[in-house]
């Protein structure tokens, strides 16, 4: 991404799979864990079994214009802003009943 180019749902799966064994792991250790991690499409986050009813997705939900200025205001981020529409067109927004809404604003 950082070279302008998009991942592929092929270039995501390996690490998706690898990420929902290891949250695997945790359900079933019992441990409480906050994991990062942006799963644009629905079937990333079944991957990641997200819809395992102990997990919460907390969504975080920007504009275009807010989410373009903050990659402006970040020098050095690996993500290239040519880039940017295509990650809002791919978007699948969770339900609100599979996530919890926080919309993040402009900075003061």
């Amino acid at each position: 991404m950082s070279r302008g180019e998009l991942l592929t749902d092929a270039d995501r799966t390996p690490s998706l799979q690898t990420m929902g064994e290891v949250i695997a792991q945790w359900l079933k250790a019992d441990k409480n864990t906050i994991l990062a991690r942006y799963a644009l499409k629905t079937n990333y986050r079944h991957i990641l079994s997200l819809d395992y009813p102990r997990i919460k997705l907390v969504y975080l939900r920007g504009s275009y214009e807010l989410i373009d200025q903050r990659l402006r205001d970040h020098i050095g981020h690996f993500m290239n802003r040519d880039l940017l529409q295509s990650q809002f067109d791919t978007l699948e927004e969770p339900t609100t009943a599979e996530a919890i809404y926080i919309e993040i604003f402009h900075r003061i």
